[in-house]
């Protein structure tokens, strides 16, 4: 049972359990009280599985599963029965991913979708693996823009000189993405691993770990980091650990508690402003380039 959300058979367990003199169906009630206010419906939870799955399903079930990931994003992102993208942004749309391989890329645009991996977060021998490595010039292994976006313990590795994830691909704004618990993993012929190519608000990366790139995190010429978060990263067998253009404007946000060791830029220009740097330990420091004053809160 989630706080959002009460399942039929959650429903009726409630039902089942009243008194027998009782003949109010609570959990139907409250399982329609729910829906009504929240808009979170049972058919919005969709279900991937690499093995048994088959994209000709209809993937609302384990039995009925989409077979790929970029399949699920299709569906979830438009409204239902239609091709028009869901701008309304008062449904949520769970994907559950079956441990797993999946060799593809994922490239999307969406609201309120979440990408949640089943199984033990690892290193790419359990759990959700997203593995690219065709030889098709693309953007990024996942590359997403719109708001509400959230990605959760997944392991994404490749071998091409591409960023492993792209936040606001093509340069579209993101806003509100969450991004935690996954491992990125390459074998330092990347560009990087967390790339940042348009403007991003309102925005959490955390609880990641980074392995194998030439750059762990790179802001890219002209982007907005605006009232976001990077915390709780850790960053190993890179050349740079954080890189930001001299043209990237950082504001209000917060990086902190990101461990590695590399030859970091850090964050060196004169448009990061308001930047809280804490709790960091890298070498060399993370540093911020503001001249506002109350920017260098660098502990590193």
């Amino acid at each position: 049972m989630s706080k959002n959300y009460l399942s039929s058979r959650e429903a009726a367990f409630l039902n089942n359990s009243n008194p027998s003199n009782q003949n109010i169906q609570i959990g139907d009630k409250l399982r329609l009280a729910l829906n009504g206010t929240i808009g979170f419906k049972e058919d919005e939870r969709y279900y991937v599985n690499g093995i048994t799955g088959y994209d000709s399903n209809d993937g609302k079930s384990w039995e009925t599963a989409f077979k790929t990931i970029q399949h699920a994003c299709n569906i979830a992102r438009y409204r239902p029965g239609t091709t028009t993208i869901d701008t309304t942004k008062d449904r949520d749309k769970y994907i559950f991913i079956a441990p797993g391989q999946y060799n593809e890329q994922i490239l999307f645009s969406g609201y309120n979708i979440h990408l949640i991996g089943l199984g033990p977060r690892s290193n790419g021998d359990y759990g959700v693996v997203v593995n690219y490595d065709d030889a098709i010039a693309s953007p990024a292994v996942i590359g997403f823009t719109g708001a509400g976006l959230e990605i959760s313990n997944i392991c994404f590795q490749t071998t091409k000189a591409i960023p492993i994830i792209l936040l606001g691909n093509g340069g579209t704004p993101a806003d509100g993405a969450w991004i935690h618990d996954c491992w990125f993993k390459g074998d330092n012929s990347k560009t990087c691993t967390i790339g940042i190519s348009a403007e991003i608000k309102n925005s959490v990366i955390e609880d990641c770990i980074i392995n194998g790139c030439i750059t762990g995190i790179n802001f890219a010429a002209g982007v907005w980091f605006n009232n976001s978060i990077l915390r709780r990263i850790k960053i190993t067998n890179v050349t740079n650990i954080l890189n930001v253009d001299a043209t990237a404007v950082c504001t209000e946000s917060e990086i902190s508690n990101i461990s590695g060791v590399g030859s970091s830029t850090g964050i060196v220009n004169a448009s990061s402003t308001d930047i809280l740097i804490y709790g960091n330990h890298t070498k060399p420091a993370l540093s911020d380039g503001g001249s506002t004053a109350g920017d260098n809160t660098t502990l590193a």
